[in-house]
């Protein structure tokens, strides 16, 4: 989750009861007055995890089965890198331009 203006952005993981994901999660923003969400993903991605955004207001959403994704404000979509299982949170480094990309289960952490 992230807090901007008058937004909570989520990065969901999408729907579950037991563990199995029935629909992938999406990127989506809560107004803070109106409580209304508003999808931000133009559709359901993956199992969403780590959410930072870029220097140039791209939000970075990492996908802990897939990768990473870069998802533009207007919910435009691209891998911006693929990876292993296991990608968590993830942290921007905005002087050098670095995403820094943890993996739980090898437990060790890359930067791109």
């Amino acid at each position: 989750m992230l807090i901007l203006d008058n937004y909570l952005y989520v990065a969901a993981w999408g729907l579950t009861t037991d563990w199995s994901t029935k629909i992938d999660g999406r990127l989506y923003k809560i107004n803070m007055d109106s409580k209304k969400r508003i999808y931000i993903s133009k559709k359901p991605l993956g199992h969403l995890d780590g959410l930072e955004v870029d220097h140039e207001g791209n939000f970075l959403v990492s996908d802990w089965s897939a990768g990473i994704y870069k998802i533009t404000p207007t919910g435009d979509t691209t891998v911006l890198y693929e990876g292993k299982k296991g990608l968590a949170d993830i942290g921007w480094i905005s002087n050098s331009k670095t995403l820094l990309i943890p993996y739980m289960n090898d437990n060790e952490i890359q930067g791109i």
